[in-house]
């Protein structure tokens, strides 16, 4: 059985640093889909990647990653989580020119932690 999801999308928010179970772990929200329907992903990174991302992605980033899909119920809201196993930052919001060319490779074995959702169509980065 196959669990590969790949995306292309703007990040919502930057990334942000959290503590689970087995270590730190960055998060951050991905956009994909067109203006009238955007769907929102919850994009988990863990391990070297995770400190790369709290670096590279902010709000409004265009994000090419590749990774597993899991599903989650909290108090009967349904979410989408990404563990992502490879991202690369295709152009970076409110980073400094130097930082615009630089782009994120890393591959992890470990693709564990939590996560909590809740978008709003509001929240749309572009």
């Amino acid at each position: 059985m196959i669990n590969k999801v790949t995306l292309l999308g703007h990040a919502g928010k930057d990334a942000e640093a959290k503590q689970g179970k087995t270590g730190a772990f960055a998060v951050f929200s991905l956009a994909t889909g067109t203006k009238e329907k955007t769907q929102w992903h919850n994009v988990i990174v863990t391990g070297q990647q995770a400190a790369m991302a709290l670096d590279m992605i902010k709000k409004g980033s265009l994000v090419y990653l590749e990774g597993v899909i899991s599903y989650t119920k909290q108090e009967d809201k349904h979410f989408t989580n990404i563990f992502s196993n490879f991202f690369r930052v295709l152009n970076s919001k409110g980073a400094s020119s130097g930082q615009e060319s630089k782009q994120a490779q890393a591959k992890t074995a470990d693709s564990s932690g939590d996560s909590q959702g809740g978008f709003e169509d509001d929240d749309i980065p572009f």
